[in-house]
């Protein structure tokens, strides 16, 4: 099932498109790792697709009246800086707000501080807390939401090398469970380990969607972002190590 249906979709800026015609399926068991270089249009492609930014062609989820939206996907921006001296707990309580379950919230705000390693931290000041500690904080307050679709810009960016394995988890184990994940990721590695499916987007275009295999080609990697890389399958998953700069 198809939880978010992106037709010829562009985002201009003036004259010039951002994302250029992209067409993408997210569907129910789905991880999709959207990579591509700075400023390929990566995060104007989710925030199009979620109705937060004019665009042209069709988004199944931009179409929907906010609160509707709101149950059906769950939105985690970029900048992750907490500005309210609230409880971790009254933070992540917050992904509740679009819900009508009083009687669910409790364990919805419980499961996603476990998820996240959080639930000692559930009465420290969210404000006090390390920028690695608040980016947590805030995919907690996402998965508290509880939606279909989730969809997460740069999720693994200022976290330490625990938490960007634990974070991927997380998202791998959701789409496991039959919930649908968009991710944008820079750590090409990262997304070749745990995503079901890349996204490939080079000026503005959807060039390559596939499998990790599929899509970290030689060709791809040259043509996009300049680089040689060593990339193998081994029993312990993907390997991929950026080698040099061509």
């Amino acid at each position: 099932m198809s939880l978010l249906s992106i037709n010829g979709l562009s985002v201009l800026r003036g004259e010039c498109p951002v994302v250029d015609h992209v067409s993408l399926d997210v569907a129910e068991g789905d991880f999709i790792g959207l990579i591509g270089p700075n400023g390929a249009g990566k995060t104007t492609l989710m925030r199009a697709a979620l109705g937060l930014l004019p665009h042209t062609g069709r988004s199944s989820v931009s179409s929907l009246a906010p609160r509707e939206r709101a149950k059906r996907a769950a939105w985690m921006p970029q900048h992750r800086e907490i500005a309210w001296a609230m409880s971790v707990r009254d933070v992540v309580a917050l992904g509740r707000l679009s819900k009508h379950q009083a009687d669910q919230d409790d364990a919805a705000i419980e499961t996603a501080l476990i998820r996240m390693g959080l639930q000692h931290f559930a009465h420290r000041i969210a404000t006090q807390l390390s920028g690695g500690e608040q980016a947590r904080v805030l995919i907690a307050r996402a998965l508290a939401q509880q939606t279909p679709l989730l969809l997460a810009d740069e999720p693994t960016a200022s976290l330490d090398p625990e938490s960007q394995l634990a974070t991927m988890d997380v998202f791998r184990g959701l789409a496991q469970e039959g919930h649908g994940v968009i991710a944008s990721i820079h750590d090409l590695g990262l997304a070749a380990r745990s995503c079901t499916k890349l996204a490939l987007m080079h000026q503005g275009k959807l060039l390559a969607f596939g499998t990790p295999t599929e899509v970290l080609t030689k060709e791809n990697l040259r043509n996009v972002f300049r680089i040689d890389a060593y990339y193998e399958m081994t029993a312990q998953g993907a390997i991929f190590q950026p080698l040099s700069v061509i």
